[in-house]
């Protein structure tokens, strides 16, 4: 059996014409020559995150599960199946309160199955419902589909929904955002605060501050929505969210807010678990993917080594897992980076030659930088590691060079900001002397076929999707080396 290491540049794509001069010559000589030498093509990739990548690697789809069961459940009228959801939907029916829905709205299917969803529970149409949007997209581009989704989610849903208020994720997410969170907090306990009836000004005035929506401050779009005693806090989501900061801000709220809410009656119930400290009931258990990465190793009959620094090593355990952190078998194994092994070339030799991995998979990033200088020396101290990986690998094992995405973002170069933009492709850059150019090419894929490709290359056997192609006769006699 053979053995393919991985090495994946996280962060980095093909530069596109908008984005600040980052690549030169100099930067990285030695991916260069690979990229000349070896075999060599481009990925389409549509996400600029760390957790997309490595779940689109793991599982072909970036969608939440949750997606296609709430797909289900509408379609084939299965809410009433569930004892939770009747049990919810007899307490909402002598609920005194008002029912208040937190919802993450990234696709324009979430208002569908939050209708559907309404729809089922038969809530008595003199109860007002306040839908409260969270908004997640990291890129300027969302704005783009956001108008449409909003306005589908005021005007095409049904009549008790009101938007309540709107607001990014990270402020319910980073604990640096605690004024932002305070403010949201003023906003929903009194019912006041910046209001906005044309969210299509709100949204442009928020593209043109270059403000992504997921950091885009608290505001309201209609009256009536704040919190009073007896209300339901209802969190619409797909997957654990980390709630607790607003979770635990609501249920004892900070003495600087003046309120006469008793936050004892309030009732918080979510769709899924959440990422919370505090005991809150869900409707649904988590769910799983039948497709991810630890299945196809243990199909192909491999064991994985991933190298990750430790804060990725719980994201990519739960990518490679189909979404749980109850692993389906003992084939994706882990060692931590931060102590500096992946630029050791005894300990880098000792673990891409054991024999008991087959596939190995190292993971640098930069898409945490924040200058272009910083990006730079970042990429250049990358590329020498790449050399050391290379001689390792030489003459006895596939060395696949790509990253799971390419980022696009503002950072800072000589007192200004700057677009770096890496986002749409990513290179990938396979090195074997047994896969010769003149016979050999890579076809197109995607992320996840880049999977499939390092697995075929440890074991050629298993029938997997691959990027490496044979050449066939007219086009070795068309295109010789």
């Amino acid at each position: 059996m053979n053995k393919t290491v991985m090495f994946l540049i996280n962060g980095l794509g093909i530069e596109k014409a908008d984005s600040c001069n980052v690549y030169h010559e100099n930067l990285m000589p030695n991916m260069d020559r690979l990229m000349n030498e070896y075999l060599f093509t481009s990925l389409p990739t549509t996400t600029s995150d760390y957790n997309s990548g490595y779940q689109i690697f793991s599982m072909g789809n970036m969608k939440p599960l949750g997606y296609s069961f709430m797909e289900t459940m509408i379609e084939e009228n299965q809410f009433d199946t569930n004892p939770n959801f009747n049990h919810f939907k007899e307490f909402l029916r002598i609920l005194e309160g008002t029912i208040h829905i937190f919802c993450l709205l990234d696709d324009e299917r979430v208002v569908e199955h939050l209708k559907g969803f309404i729809r089922a529970l038969e809530i008595d149409s003199n109860k007002k419902i306040f839908v409260h949007v969270v908004l997640p997209q990291k890129l300027l581009d969302g704005y783009k589909r956001l108008i449409k989704i909003l306005n589908k989610l005021n005007y095409d849903s049904l009549t008790q929904i009101k938007i309540g208020m709107i607001f990014g994720l990270s402020i319910i997410e980073q604990p640096e955002k605690t004024s932002e969170l305070l403010d949201l907090g003023r906003m929903f306990f009194r019912g006041t605060g910046e209001r906005w009836n044309e969210l299509d000004k709100k949204l442009e005035s928020l593209w043109n501050a270059k403000v992504a929506p997921c950091d885009a401050k608290g505001f309201c779009v209609t009256d009536g929505f704040s919190l009073h005693d007896n209300d339901m806090i209802f969190v619409f989501n797909y997957e654990g969210i980390n709630c607790d900061r607003l979770l635990q801000f609501l249920s004892n709220p900070p003495m600087s807010i003046t309120h006469s809410v008793n936050t004892q009656t309030l009732h918080f119930q979510s769709l899924f678990p959440l990422k919370t400290t505090l005991k809150i009931s869900h409707l649904y258990e988590p769910l799983s993917s039948e497709t991810s990465m630890a299945k196809a190793l243990e199909q192909a009959g491999l064991t994985a080594l991933v190298l990750a620094d430790q804060e990725n090593i719980n994201l990519i355990y739960y990518m490679a897992n189909g979404l749980t952190m109850k692993a389906p078998n003992d084939k994706v194994k882990f060692a931590v980076t931060d102590n500096g092994i992946l630029f050791s070339q005894e300990k880098m030799s000792t673990i891409i030659n054991d024999p008991n991995y087959q596939v190995i998979i190292i993971n640098h990033r930069v898409d945490q930088c924040t200058s272009i200088e910083e990006l730079q020396n970042k990429l250049t101290q990358i590329d020498q590691n790449l050399a050391m990986i290379k001689d390792l690998c030489w003459e006895k094992y596939t060395l696949i060079i790509s990253s799971l995405f390419g980022i696009k973002k503002e950072i800072s170069h000589a007192n200004q900001s700057e677009l770096v933009n890496f986002s749409g492709s990513v290179p990938v850059i396979l090195v074997d002397k047994r896969y010769d150019k003149s016979l050999y090419k890579l076809g197109f894929g995607s992320i996840y076929t880049l999977l499939g490709t390092a697995i075929r290359c440890a074991n050629p056997e298993k029938k997997f999707p691959t990027l490496l192609k044979k050449k066939d006769f007219l086009t070795r006699l068309l295109f010789k080396k």
